[in-house]
């Protein structure tokens, strides 16, 4: 009889704890999971801003520089004045590493804060 009373017991024992076990296994799962989810989520976002910021630099510099030549500050046709205006530029904008300019008559110079290029047409 206690054999049986004791194996009774085991069983209870298992049909009442093995659901409470298995629900907490698949809480801690679902929380496993939402974590995850979060910070992926985090991650992504951060990225994203990042990204944004770091893409929108060029642009904001590009058009300093329109600005510049269109209010007669910086001449476009002076590449000795281009070539360290983009070289003071890159030391200012840690971000930007090469900025360049040419125009219609074939001209170009770029600088990439440690050499320049500079392609004038002769003709």
């Amino acid at each position: 009889i206690r054999e049986r009373q004791n194996a009774d017991a085991v069983r209870l024992y298992q049909i009442e704890v093995a659901p409470v076990g298995w629900l907490s296994f698949r809480n801690g799962q679902q929380a496993v999971n939402n974590l995850v989810n979060q910070l992926q989520d985090e991650v992504g976002s951060r990225i994203s801003l990042h990204l944004s910021n770091y893409l929108a630099l060029p642009h904001k510099v590009n058009q300093l520089n329109v600005e510049q030549a269109q209010l007669g500050i910086l001449n476009p046709d002076d590449f000795s004045l281009l070539e360290q205006y983009f070289r003071q530029e890159i030391q200012i904008f840690d971000t930007i590493s090469f900025i360049s300019f040419g125009n219609e008559q074939d001209n170009f110079i770029g600088s990439s804060g440690f050499a320049v290029t500079n392609k004038a047409n002769k003709n």
